[in-house]
């Protein structure tokens, strides 16, 4: 049975035809492949705007799990997906005076689900498939058919990989920011400053150019993720540049391998490669079975040598 180290990696570097592994507890290990399956939260994206402000006053959506310390608060929420929408929805259940900023204009919502007729559903499911990301012959396809995918030119997969499976808020957390939090369409953060204890925003109106200003007590970020090897932490920074990249995601084989010989990429850092699907806990199946059928082959799992603990 596969060992469990519920240690964080602090460095990843080659070593020979391996890797060498340091942990936060000042062990290293070596190992002949490695997987890494580490979700989104190194690449969380913060506007140039915002990034002088101080830490303790602005917060990614991905960031925030207690919202009961902003009750009375004035709280701006900056983005139109669903993280925004269901942030500022848990803030408006908090007590906190909160608004939601975007660029965009107009905040999607998916509608509740409706009772339909037999027929009316046996039609709607040929129109609009059922699949693990939805409904939907895209998100279909995107499911049943990764290979394919794989196939597609970069440029392509790329495309369609960002473009698909948009910022679409669910309709509980919707219906409560429509009914009941203020929503700024159209207005792009320009400034971010400190003043006098508070943040002063500068927004200006993409449509007609004019600006208007709020002064708030916290910033959240619903601003969505930049995925590039080079933002890991913990990967030596010459095994980086080996890295083969298609947009700043690892270019990687049928298998889940990048350019590097035995560093393997899953999650939503292989969706460049095998599209939508990565992006969402539904492709977990689809990445297993590959990388098992891949590791069963080569007995790849054995390491090169026992685990040595540094000094």
């Amino acid at each position: 049975m596969p060992q469990l180290r519920p240690f964080l990696v602090t460095h990843l570097a080659r070593a020979g035809e391996g890797f060498t592994l340091r942990l936060e507890n000042g062990e290293s290990v070596t190992a002949r492949n490695v997987v890494l399956a580490i979700g989104i939260e190194h690449f969380a994206y913060l506007p140039p705007a915002v990034r002088d402000l101080p830490r303790t006053r602005i917060s990614h959506t991905f960031d925030e799990t207690e919202f009961a310390r902003f009750a009375g608060k004035r709280v701006a929420v900056i983005g139109a997906g669903s993280s925004a929408v269901d942030t500022a929805c848990f803030l408006h259940d908090a007590g906190a005076e909160t608004f939601i900023c975007t660029r965009r204009p107009k905040i999607w919502i998916n509608n509740p689900p409706q009772k339909l007729s037999p027929l009316r559903r046996l039609v709607t499911r040929i129109r609009k498939p059922l699949s693990g990301l939805g409904t939907g012959w895209r998100s279909r396809m995107a499911c049943d058919l990764p290979d394919v995918f794989h196939m597609l030119p970069a440029r392509l997969r790329l495309r369609i990989t960002r473009g698909h499976l948009g910022p679409a808020a669910g309709w509980v957390t919707g219906q409560v920011v429509r009914e009941k939090v203020p929503i700024w369409l159209n207005v792009e953060l320009t400034t971010a400053t400190m003043h006098e204890g508070a943040i002063h925003l500068t927004l200006r109106d993409k449509q007609t150019g004019l600006t208007r200003t709020v002064d708030v007590d916290h910033v959240f970020l619903g601003t969505g993720v930049q995925v590039a090897v080079d933002r890991l932490p913990f990967i030596d920074p010459a095994l980086a540049r080996a890295v083969r990249t298609e947009d700043s995601m690892p270019a990687l084989s049928r298998h889940f391998e990048s350019s590097v010989p035995g560093l393997y990429f899953i999650g939503p850092m292989a969706a460049g490669s095998f599209g939508p699907l990565l992006r969402f806990a539904w492709g977990a199946r689809f990445t297993a079975r590959r990388l098992t059928a891949r590791f069963r082959r080569q007995r790849a799992f054995a390491p090169i040598a026992q685990p040595a603990f540094a000094p």
